[in-house]
């Protein structure tokens, strides 16, 4: 019986570079492109001549969802927050697994973003969020996410300590 506070996309992507080649995929990009892909999925993957192409439809396909869950959520209540939590490594992450989040935040399709910045090494941890903080629409708006217990990174209490401290800088 709580209201919604918000609503946060958590596997809002691919899970990588040669994902997907199914026959709904083929389709709906032929139908994009406008012709047939003879060669696929030769043609779309890593060296394929409609490489580029295909990752930037795929990563049209990513916002294009989450555009149309932050406009079908505020048209049901303007106060529900819509976040995500995205891999780090903005903007290769748009090649990669399809997650054009700086987009999402400049267009303000997100009310903020979780990077997930897993890392044991405080100066890389510092570069990511320096990096991250930088790009247009994100004040106020990227909550870095610390990889406490996560599989690329197990923080001691002491290694959660120095990371909280260099987020507050």
């Amino acid at each position: 019986n709580y209201d919604v506070d918000g609503i946060h996309l958590d596997y809002i992507r691919y899970p990588g570079a040669d994902y997907c080649f199914s026959p709904a995929t083929r389709s709906f990009f032929e139908k994009s492109v406008g012709s047939p892909v003879k060669d696929w999925p030769a043609a779309v993957r890593s060296g394929g001549r409609l490489q580029d192409e295909f990752q930037r439809w795929r990563a049209e396909q990513i916002t294009s969802f989450v555009r149309l869950a932050h406009d079908e959520i505020k048209a049901i209540n303007p106060k529900i927050k819509l976040s995500a939590a995205v891999y780090s490594s903005y903007p290769n992450v748009i090649k990669s697994i399809g997650q054009n989040w700086g987009l999402w935040l400049k267009e303000g399709y997100v009310d903020f973003v979780c990077p997930m910045n897993y890392t044991t090494d405080p100066s890389a941890f510092s570069q990511m969020c320096r990096r991250q903080l930088a790009l247009p629409g994100a004040r106020g708006r990227v909550y870095p996410g610390l990889g406490v217990t996560a599989d690329e990174s197990q923080l001691t209490p002491d290694q959660v300590i120095e990371e909280i401290n260099l987020l507050r800088k």
